[in-house]
């Protein structure tokens, strides 16, 4: 790869953060309550990208570490500054996750972060919704759900994944 091609596929992941860190802000501006917003979010981000830039060529993940500290320390210090009676832990935890996705970008699996970041933007959109299964839950439903985690999780990972048996069409897998 030339230091064009090179240099381009590191902007793309940079603006890949920048789009999961705003994906998430955009998010948690809904809130009033909110410690951090749009353009937090894509800092926080855009700083885990560049400590996974920095910390790339040579492996040395100390920085990303020290990176990682003060980003969550600096949101434990606004949540504690803030005037709102409710606490703001989700705010927190969405934006180490979201300093972590920025970081992963780094990592060889460029998706996998886009992807993530799609989904804890759902799970925190979708916030009364989420708060209202498990009062609609059955105990036959949470009955059914452990049995299904038993063989999906237990039972169907020791199962042989070949085929047996006349003209091999039974796969216990």
């Amino acid at each position: 790869m030339n230091e064009y091609q090179t240099q381009l596929s590191h902007l793309m992941l940079f603006a890949q953060s920048i789009g999961i860190g705003f994906l998430i802000g955009l998010e948690r501006e809904r809130h009033n309550n909110a410690i951090a917003g749009v353009r937090t979010f894509t800092l926080i981000a855009l700083s885990g990208s560049l400590a996974g830039y920095i910390a790339t060529p040579d492996q040395n993940v100390g920085l990303a570490i020290v990176l990682g500290l003060l980003v969550g320390l600096s949101l434990v210090v606004a949540q504690a500054k803030s005037t709102s009676e409710e606490s703001d832990t989700t705010t927190v935890m969405a934006g180490l996750i979201a300093f972590a996705l920025g970081y992963s970008l780094w990592l060889g699996h460029p998706l996998l972060p886009s992807a993530l970041a799609i989904a804890i933007t759902a799970i925190l959109y979708f916030r009364e919704q989420l708060r209202q299964v498990p009062q609609q839950l059955t105990d036959k439903d949470i009955r059914s759900f452990f049995q299904f985690a038993a063989v999906a999780f237990i039972l169907l990972p020791i199962l042989p994944d070949t085929t047996y048996g006349p003209y091999a069409v039974f796969n216990p897998y």
